[in-house]
């Protein structure tokens, strides 16, 4: 029962456009699920991989044993050979999983997840001692040996989200719990429902400080990032009102909105910004760039406002996804929000000189250059390129004639790795996997054209300001308006026009309006946000 396969992918589309095939696709899977959830570079050739699988299967001639429910699996491949030079499986009673893998300025692999009870990590024996969910910390040299692993309990909830390294080799964890979590001889108290903690722990795990921020009700860290060795930025979302040592940041809703933190060595808050609006926001990604500027990515519904008269919004009811760039000193430069018919979610992100990639997954069609063909009621995978502006470059699409998953991406010297799962036949030009059953994890490779010969397929954008709006609503557009309408939340007209500049809603319900028509000749619609 081999689940193992490596073939060569034509371009699912436009074969050779601008230099762009998909590569290398590896099959990792059984009867069962297998789903590929974690990737990082590595050193030389190398990039590490991990995921999650619950029965137990044959990867490339190594039979894995099943632990308990979900188990997890990381590995270290060789993008030139295609071989495995290491694998390494472990698990516990219950489902386990993956958060996050980053590796620090000695080519070391420092990982994070969860276990329950008790878990044999690379011959490491961890036992919980309280709340039977452990957070899972582990470093990994090069050649596959595990120099260590550390377990940390809390006396409910816990989940750890992010994990980053500086130039001296400190690891800095981020996440959220419930009542009490332990670092060491610190104990972290929730104040609401759940809180955010930040850890910073030595080269060889031993904690050296912790700190815990909240509010009344959910605050919860995602994704965590070192600049210059001597800050910290720190990305998560929260409801009601949440605190920030000296900093409050208050909810406009009880759906979620984003906090941006900037801290310091100590983990003391130098800035807190909030991004939020309308419906749910989700940061599911940070990358820090060459110019210790800070990125992020995930998905929205309804409006986001970093601040005022700065705001960017989803296309309809569904979820897009956005782009968002802060300087060091927490000054919003750059959002933007993508979307289509159904729903777009970025999972991932990784930066590149002037490039940011994203990948991610989308129903239906996607508001991205290159026409990536549109879906059915399956789930399809993407990735895709912008400028520094937000401005996307390309964008290249994963299929099957189920589902398919994109959940992570890393750039690697000329080629984009992308890492997910899949089920049914994952089909590129003129070759095919067909997964073993239920879902199969894939990893899969681009080549990267020139960006300088290639732009984005329209430059027509649509500007509607301010939003939230309270009197005038503003239009500005490269094109012609037509069939202009304003529909309130129960999809009643309360505006029809033929290219306006301007629409007068300072009568209207405070409330959620929808603004649809079409610029030349392709259909948009917006949520609008009025308060008065």
């Amino acid at each position: 029962m081999s689940i193992y396969k490596i073939t060569l992918l034509l371009c699912f589309l436009n074969v050779g456009l601008n230099g762009q095939t998909w590569e290398d696709l590896i099959s990792i899977g059984g009867e069962n699920k297998e789903s590929a959830t974690i990737i990082t570079n590595g050193p030389g050739t190398s990039i590490f991989v991990g995921g999650i699988y619950d029965n137990p299967f044959d990867w490339d001639g190594t039979e894995v044993p099943a632990f308990g429910q979900d188990d997890l699996f990381l590995g270290c491949l060789d993008v030139m050979t295609k071989e495995w030079k290491w694998k390494l499986t472990a698990g516990s009673i219950l489902d386990d999983s993956w958060a996050q893998l980053t590796v620090d300025e000695d080519g070391n692999l420092i990982c994070v997840g969860v276990f329950w009870v008790d878990i044999n990590f690379g011959g490491i024996l961890l036992e919980n001692e309280v709340g039977s969910k452990s957070i899972l910390v582990a470093k990994i040299n090069p050649a596959g040996e595990v120099l260590w692993a550390k377990r940390f309990d809390g006396s409910a909830l816990k989940e750890v989200r992010g994990v980053d390294t500086d130039q001296a080799g400190n690891i800095y964890l981020t996440g959220y719990f419930r009542d009490e979590i332990y670092f060491g001889d610190t104990t972290l108290i929730a104040n609401g429902e759940t809180a955010v903690f930040v850890s910073k722990l030595d080269k060889n795990g031993a904690p050296k400080w912790a700190r815990q921020f909240g509010g009344r009700k959910d605050t919860r860290g995602i994704g965590i990032g070192t600049i210059d060795g001597s800050e910290i930025a720190l990305v998560g979302y929260y409801n009601d009102t949440t605190y920030f040592d000296n900093f409050s940041l208050p909810a406009k809703t009880f759906d979620r909105d984003i906090f941006v933190l900037g801290l310091d060595s100590i983990g003391h808050t130098r800035w807190a910004k909030r991004a939020g609006g309308v419906f749910d926001e989700e940061p599911l990604a940070i990358k820090i760039g060459s110019n210790h500027d800070i990125w992020i990515t995930g998905y929205l519904i309804g409006v986001l406002t970093l601040e005022d008269g700065f705001s960017i919004q989803s296309t309809n009811g569904t979820s897009d996804l956005f782009l968002l760039q802060y300087s060091r000193d927490g000054n919003p430069m750059v959002a933007r929000s993508f979307g289509g018919t159904s729903s777009v979610q970025s999972n991932g992100i990784d930066l590149d000189g002037n490039e940011v990639v994203l990948g991610g997954v989308y129903k239906g069609s996607i508001n991205l250059p290159d026409n990536l063909p549109m879906t059915g009621n399956d789930e399809a995978g993407f990735v895709s390129a912008f400028d520094i502006n937000g401005q996307p470059l390309w964008a290249r699409s994963l299929h099957s004639d189920e589902s398919v998953f994109v959940n992570s991406v890393i750039k690697k010297d000329e080629k984009v790795w992308v890492i997910g799962s899949y089920q049914g036949t994952l089909t590129g030009g003129e070759e095919s996997l067909v997964n073993e059953g239920g879902f199969d994890a894939f990893i899969a490779s681009l080549t990267l054209p020139p960006t300088s010969t290639h732009s984005p397929t329209s430059s027509l954008e649509l500007r509607v300001f301010p939003n939230p709006v309270s009197d005038t609503l503003f239009l500005e557009s490269p094109g012609d308006l037509e069939n202009i309408s304003l529909e309130d939340a129960a999809g009643k007209v309360v505006f029809q026009g033929q290219n306006p500049s301007q629409i007068d809603v300072g009568k209207l319900p405070a409330g959620v309006y929808f603004l649809k028509g079409k610029l030349g000749r392709t259909p948009f619609s917006k949520v609008i946000l009025i308060q008065h």
